[in-house]
């Protein structure tokens, strides 16, 4: 790594005590954090309280533009509702430019998938929430 150029953990360490996500194991499942982990517990138990139909890990969505394959964009889980339709579940604590970037050219490939954002404790993300390390994405409006 060049020199002067802070590694990741000291970017979140400088900037307001984020941490670093922690891998968690969940009925044999690695989730990316201990807040994925978390949300598929509370999907389990929306599954045996018949408040959704089904839940599972999302898909991996191809993003090709003008042809060319861009990447891929995976959200974390993909759930079935009582009336049978799907949405699409992403949790974050933060978001990286990448995140925000890739998620833009998803609903633009893919208008007709239904997505949820949501921080670590199932309340709808807010752009603010990354604005430290977003700098000028604040949506109109927010403070």
């Amino acid at each position: 790594m060049p020199r002067g150029v802070p590694r990741l953990t000291e970017m979140h360490r400088r900037r307001g005590g984020w941490s670093v996500p922690q891998p968690t194991t969940y009925r044999g499942y690695r989730y990316r954090s201990r807040a994925e982990a978390n949300y598929a517990r509370t999907l389990d138990l929306r599954l045996a309280a018949k408040d959704i139909k089904a839940w599972e890990r999302a898909p991996s969505f191809p993003l090709i533009v003008k042809g060319r394959l861009c990447g891929h964009y995976t959200p974390d889980f993909l759930v079935t509702l009582k009336d049978g339709t799907k949405e699409l579940i992403e949790v974050k604590g933060w978001a990286a430019r990448d995140f925000v970037l890739r998620l833009k050219v998803f609903k633009a490939l893919y208008p007709e998938w239904k997505i949820r954002v949501i921080d670590g404790q199932g309340r709808p993300w807010k752009a603010t929430r990354s604005a430290r390390a977003l700098p000028g994405l604040r949506r109109k409006g927010a403070a």
